[in-house]
């Protein structure tokens, strides 16, 4: 069985369109990998720009940290490092090119601690869930009208008068600064571990665009890249037996029928699994390259971080389970694909046919529900739903309905597998007996 089963991986990868193929989905992993490595980059400051800011005072910083989240230094000081601690939306710059000295940052980030902690300083209204709703799209709804104007046409979220745009924009730009504030070694965060017991530790921002790229691009570019090589390396397997006979019935004499079918079907499994695999690694360390290879023992995190509640479920629990329904969801279609070459005379129609399946399934799945996940699995019982799922537009019934979605993914895998292998069998059996 084993020489059989070689010969027949072998002949898949030998195959001139399969290679191509390969290669080609090779390169784009590599190119997708690289530049959205570099784009990520590009928006981000060098590590070493600024330092550590010794103007915000414990209090603030305290109070900050009890009840945002954020987590800082004991000693006031903010400790800003990592290839995304410095990320500065680039509109909300201009209006302060050449005044991002250390003094001008520490002010306005005290300024903006104090508004977050007691938002009456800026406004005549406390209703702090509307006022974070609106705090994000905020920006880009004023378009430099003045608070004032806004106010009336938004009664929601009063603003007092002397509160104008160009203030929101600089706490915009502050605000990507305390995304990234971490705890220092002789740090106190018994505040941090009150407010989220389920963290053992702070989690730490930087350290995430890493696993988080990997993630993101597991979910989006692998997935696809590898079915299409499966699809191109295996529409031909049991065509060609179709278009030239004399091959498959030697080594059907040689080896009996069940054991060249049980080959095909083995070989073209593995193939649709080291797809993914070789597609993995290159994420994985394209990634790790650029970011490294550390974040991935971190609770995953919603973003902006200081609305964010980090939950016990971490990045790289996350990426097993996404390998993992990629991999029963691959050899499923793998399985399926070669039932399809069972039934055609030439690869093409297989290709065809394969692909508009592919297309509808993309169409009628549901992209985002695996987001919530490990949201709704990691809240403490009874706990009420942070604002931050309300404000990424997540309620509870999202992190309901994930689950099941998950599992009829699961299910629907496991049944088509298991369908196609079997008829794939129950027609060559047929064949072996006449």
């Amino acid at each position: 069985m084993k020489p059989l089963l070689s010969y027949e991986l072998k002949k898949i990868l030998k195959r001139p369109f399969t290679l191509v193929v390969c290669f080609a989905c090779i390169g784009i992993c590599v190119l997708i990998g690289i530049s959205s490595a570099m784009e990520q980059m590009a928006y981000a400051w060098g590590p070493d720009v600024y330092g550590s800011y010794e103007a915000i005072p414990e209090n603030e910083l305290a109070r900050a940290q009890n009840t945002f989240g954020l987590v800082g230094p004991a000693d006031g000081a903010l400790v800003f490092h990592g290839p995304d601690a410095i990320r500065i939306d680039k509109e909300n710059t201009k209006p302060f090119e050449g005044v991002w000295d250390s003094e001008r940052l520490a002010a306005m980030a005290s300024e903006y601690l104090a508004y977050k902690n007691d938002p009456s300083l800026y406004t005549d209204e406390l209703d702090m869930d509307a006022i974070i709703m609106r705090e994000w799209t905020l920006g880009e709804e004023m378009d430099g009208q003045s608070a004032a104007q806004y106010s009336a046409e938004n009664p929601i979220y009063k603003m007092k008068p002397e509160f104008e745009y160009g203030k929101w924009q600089e706490w915009q730009t502050v605000e990507y600064l305390l995304d990234d504030i971490v705890l220092n070694a002789d740090g106190d965060a018994k505040s941090f571990e009150e407010a989220f017991p389920l963290v053992e530790e702070p989690a730490v921002y930087e350290y995430h665009q890493g696993p988080l790229t990997a993630t993101q691009a597991q979910g989006i570019f692998v997935g696809m890249l590898a079915l299409l090589m499966l699809v191109a390396g295996l529409s031909p397997v049991f065509s060609d037996e179709v278009a030239c006979r004399t091959e498959p019935m030697l080594l059907a004499a040689k080896y009996g029928r069940d054991k060249l079918v049980r080959a095909k079907l083995l070989s073209g499994l593995l193939f649709a699994l080291g797809a993914l695999a070789v597609l993995t690694l290159i994420n994985v360390l394209l990634c790790g390259a650029f970011y490294g290879f550390g974040g991935y023992n971190m609770p995953v995190q919603l973003e902006p971080v200081n609305y964010s509640v980090p939950f016990a479920f971490t990045y790289g629990e996350y990426m097993l389970a996404l390998i993992g329904m990629q991999a029963l969801g691959l050899t499923a279609m793998a399985a399926l694909v070669l039932l399809l070459s069972t039934l055609f005379r030439s690869a093409i129609p297989v290709i065809f046919t394969t692909g508009v399946f592919s297309f509808v399934v993309m169409l009628l799945s549901n992209a985002e529900a695996a987001v919530p996940v490990y949201i709704s699995q990691t809240l403490p019982p009874g706990a009420a739903m942070p604002t931050a799922l309300l404000y990424e537009g997540l309620t509870p019934g999202w992190g309901a309905l994930a689950v099941p979605q998950w599992a009829l993914a699961v299910l629907i895998s496991a049944a088509a597998l298991v369908l196609s292998i079997l008829a794939v069998l129950r027609k060559y059996r047929r064949v072996s007996r006449v």
